[in-house]
């Protein structure tokens, strides 16, 4: 229901800017392994007709001092000067994780490096998907960057049954 609403909400964007209000842009989601988040970002995105980027944080992330913040800003300034594209961060925990006293220099470095994701993601205006299976971790700030924040649970036996139904139509089982 949340996702069809922010669809409608997205497919109403002229008629909400006309009274004021633009629609919401960035989404998070979290849940399980294997509820579907993934999934979900991609027909998301084939629903805006819109290229998903997917980005995987280890790709961010970096040992070298400033590299992780460099990275960070690298893709967002990529992402924002593309044509609009779906912008998909997997395993966003990873770079989002909650900040601490720094006690070491890996510590100060990894606080330094979600305060840019923080300011990055406050300034991008495209859209923006960040998914997690541990929801836990993320930074407070970070969870008030996000418009709308989604919880997707495993499916249940029926859900499963319905989605291997689609999945195998052009499949002759027998009976």
């Amino acid at each position: 229901d949340a996702l069809t609403e922010w669809l409608t909400e997205i497919w109403a964007a002229d008629e909400l800017e006309a009274v004021g209000p633009k629609p919401r842009q960035k989404a998070l989601f979290t849940g399980p392994p294997g509820g579907g988040k993934t999934t979900l970002a991609h027909h998301l995105a084939a629903r805006l007709k819109l290229p998903l980027v997917n980005v995987r944080s280890d790709r961010l992330i970096d040992a070298y001092i400033g590299s992780t913040g460099r990275n960070i800003g690298g893709l967002f300034d990529l992402a924002a000067a593309s044509e609009k594209v779906v912008l998909f961060i997997d395993e966003f925990d990873s770079l989002g994780l909650k900040r601490r006293k720094a006690q070491q220099g890996a510590e100060d470095e990894r606080n330094s490096s979600v305060n840019t994701l923080l300011q990055r993601m406050e300034n991008y205006d495209g859209f923006l998907i960040a998914a997690s299976n541990m929801a836990d971790a993320i930074d407070e700030a970070i969870w008030r960057r996000f418009d709308i924040q989604i919880t997707i649970a495993l499916p249940g036996q029926g859900e499963r049954e319905r989605i291997l139904a689609r999945y195998l139509v052009p499949y002759k089982l027998p009976s």
